[in-house]
């Protein structure tokens, strides 16, 4: 292997080889995280309206917190 030339050829044989078998692990890495087929969900219809109301006028989600639940966490703040 005295010649530049072959010493190129070696190297890239080796770099193509080197990247071949990369890929090649890279396709197989898919295979072993397939999940399982999709379930198929119910269809959820949402239905609005675009005419501009205030909060008030509408209901707003609350949730309420009694001393009781609060004593029962432990905690000493609801942060």
């Amino acid at each position: 292997m005295n010649n530049p030339n072959q010493r190129r050829a070696t190297r890239r044989h080796i770099l193509c080889a080197s990247v071949a078998a990369a890929l090649a692990m890279t396709a197989a890495v898919p295979a072993a995280f397939a999940q399982e087929a999709a379930t198929t969900l119910d269809r959820i219809t949402v239905t609005g309206s675009n005419i501009p109301r205030t909060n008030t006028e509408t209901p707003s989600p609350v949730q309420v917190v009694t001393r009781q639940e609060i004593d029962r966490t432990g905690k000493s703040t609801v942060a």
